[in-house]
């Protein structure tokens, strides 16, 4: 159960500083979200 717990955490600190990055890139570039190019 150890394990599984430290994974888990590594787990979430990765998702939580990659979520911070993607956020202030958005911001910097001043992008919205849903904005993508539709292809229709």
């Amino acid at each position: 159960m150890i394990i599984t717990a430290f994974y888990a955490a590594i787990l979430t600190v990765l998702y939580l500083v990659l979520s911070a990055n993607v956020s202030r890139l958005r911001l910097k570039h001043q992008i919205s979200l849903g904005a993508g190019r539709c292809q229709s």
